[in-house]
């Protein structure tokens, strides 16, 4: 999937992807980089700000602190806006007056999703990605900006993460090895009978209205699956300072059956750029690599 897309892309862009069955935390498909003694910028090796992809967890500690809280709230999505004493700023054309949380998250509108996050509290948001498996080491000192991403994080967490709302609220961590036997026969672990950390830890309700809110994005975003099959998913870029660059961009998304995150940026925080130019975006290229390793799958619900 990542060659079928970035084959033709500039040398420079590095790309990572891990997708992870969501039912049980094996890892489907992982890759790193095409340098296998180089570095692994799937794993713990490398942590990149995840950008507007973060935007879910903003969501479900809003919808467990408050119950009045849902995807039809509204919201000024004005820009720019001053939240807390900082200026936060959208995207071209994803500002609005008045819009509910539903739109602002196919939109990525930035100042509706900054204000959820300083209402509901920085540190809560930290506290819900953890739960839903962001490692406790990561998201340090949390401020309104955890809501835009600021925060480094593993790919592989991302994917796993995501995994937790696809499972309905079930968190399992990931993992590669499935089974070990000895040569004598006698089987050393088995991840069949013995499910790797399985935490409950949203209710199947939130986890459902979290995945309700990212359905809307991968189709306006161009990369929806085929066949019409429905899958929440979020793009993300953190920006390069005050250009119109980024440095980072990502897709995160996921099936009942597959939650995959994909990161592309470079080793020196360069601007990523197409072949033809143009800047990176979540929708442009880790988008359509997302997409391609996914699977027929049930519905949602």
């Amino acid at each position: 999937a990542v060659n079928k897309v970035m084959k033709v892309q500039p040398a420079n862009l590095r790309t990572a992807l891990v997708a992870v069955d969501p039912r049980t935390g094996a890892i489907q498909a992982y890759y790193g980089g095409s340098n296998g003694p180089g570095i692994d910028y799937a794993g713990d090796a490398v942590t990149r700000p995840p950008g507007s992809t973060f935007k879910p967890f903003v969501v479900a500690t809003a919808l467990q602190s408050d119950k009045q809280f849902g995807l039809g709230t509204q919201y000024a999505g004005t820009s720019p806006m001053v939240i807390a004493g900082t200026k936060v700023a959208n995207s071209d054309g994803d500002s609005c007056d008045e819009c509910t949380v539903m739109s602002a998250m196919t939109k990525s509108t930035n100042t509706v999703f900054y204000q959820i996050a300083v209402q509901y509290g920085p540190q809560n948001v930290a506290q819900t990605a953890h739960a839903a498996g962001i490692p406790d080491n990561l998201l340090p000192d949390p401020s309104g900006g955890i809501s835009l991403g600021d925060k480094p994080v593993h790919v592989v967490d991302m994917a796993a993460a995501y995994g937790t709302f696809a499972a309905d609220g079930q968190r399992f961590d990931p993992h590669i090895v499935q089974k070990v036997t000895a040569a004598d026969g006698r089987i050393l672990l088995d991840r069949g009978t013995t499910p790797v950390g399985q935490q409950s830890v949203f209710t199947q309700q939130l986890a459902r209205n979290v995945t309700e809110s990212m359905l809307d994005v991968a189709g306006t975003s161009g990369f929806a699956l085929a066949g019409g099959r429905s899958a929440a998913a979020k793009t993300g870029t953190n920006q390069l300072g005050e250009t119109r660059d980024n440095r980072d961009a990502w897709t995160v998304g996921y099936t009942p059956s597959l939650s995959t995150a994909v990161w592309v940026g470079t080793d020196k925080s360069d601007p990523i750029r197409t072949r033809s130019g143009a800047v990176v975006y979540g929708r442009t290229l880790p988008g359509p690599v997302r997409r391609l390793p996914e699977r027929p799958s049930r519905k949602f619900g």
